[in-house]
């Protein structure tokens, strides 16, 4: 008698839990899902984070056991620009999900004729340009002729903002270091 029970039993699971997994990834979430950019960074423009965070809530589905949406929402962090890598993203609950990567951080504004262009420590473009001079008081490069990347995220061809960006870690902790304004790295001034 026990056996036959045991398999009655197997055989309503075999059924049931398929059908309850199927009517929990369909049903809708019971409170709005919230999304957390973890160690975010108080200079992190709101737009941004707004963007950041539309973006992965387009991304995912309503339904908790959505993996391809969590990586949809990985995409959408990681070409946002504002990541040099997004190491994960998941729900820590059923209405949130959490984004944890390495944040990029503003160093210097590459100048040309366009504007004033947000780069990191690592040259990377960052998705925040201001009108000529209109930057943040940040140090700033001059006389690139490379053009600028495409895409946030993406770094400039050539070595001229690499050698700015290490010549100015020279002298970052010098007491002097509010004295210098500019790196000009064009080559026909020399």
């Amino acid at each position: 008698a026990l056996p036959i029970s045991l398999c009655g039993t197997a055989v309503a699971l075999a059924i049931a839990v398929p059908r309850l997994l199927d009517r929990a990834r369909s049903a809708p979430l019971p409170a709005p899902v919230r999304v957390v950019l973890r160690n975010e960074p108080a200079w992190l423009p709101k737009d941004e984070r707004t963007a950041i965070e539309r973006g992965i809530l387009k991304s995912i589905a309503s339904s908790p056991f959505d993996r391809d949406g969590l990586v949809a929402a990985r995409d959408v962090a990681a070409r946002s620009g504002w990541y040099t890598d997004v190491r994960q993203v998941h729900r820590s609950d059923v209405d949130e999900v959490v984004v944890d990567g390495n944040w990029a951080i503003p160093f210097a504004l590459v100048c040309d004729s366009s504007g004033d262009h947000l780069v990191d420590t690592h040259g990377r473009l960052l998705p925040r340009n201001y009108p000529a001079g209109r930057g943040p008081r940040l140090l700033r490069i001059g006389g690139v002729s490379m053009p600028m990347p495409a895409s946030p995220g993406a770094t400039w061809q050539g070595d001229e903002i690499p050698a700015a960006l290490a010549m100015a870690t020279l002298f970052a902790d010098r007491p002097w270091r509010g004295q210098v304004a500019c790196i000009d790295v064009d080559r026909k001034s020399t």
